[in-house]
């Protein structure tokens, strides 16, 4: 496995941005976010090694939105997708996603009870 590929990270940063769009346009973090169900600052977190091991359903989500498997995704043992496999993939997921069905961002969507709590700077 190429040393570039050897984080759950890496290997999701790699596949998506090989990824397109049915319109061919790449698929970034926050269209990711959107069909695998997750909060859009989600996708950054995991990419860049800040979250070394999501929960499975995270895993599961990304891995099936991107055609991969989980044991690539988890492990890098096997192959990666092909960029067809994935183009599909995320075809299939963009055709399935709900537009209304988005996870909050933990990190910017707080709620009401945080906003009323946070000091007002000036």
């Amino acid at each position: 496995m190429n040393e570039h590929l050897s984080s759950f990270g890496a290997r999701l940063k790699w596949v998506r941005e090989r990824a397109r769009l049915p319109d061919g346009e790449p698929v970034s973090q926050k269209r990711l976010a959107k069909i695998a169900r997750l909060a859009p600052a989600h996708v950054g977190l995991l990419e860049n090694g800040s979250v070394k091991r999501p929960d499975m359903n995270t895993a599961s989500s990304v891995a099936a939105a991107l055609g991969t498997s989980m044991d690539w995704l988890w492990t890098g043992a096997g192959d990666p997708p092909t960029e067809a496999e994935s183009n599909a993939a995320v075809a299939a997921a963009l055709d399935a996603a709900d537009p209304n069905d988005v996870a909050p961002d933990p990190v910017i969507d707080r709620g009401p009870e945080y906003a009323q709590s946070a000091p007002v700077l000036p």
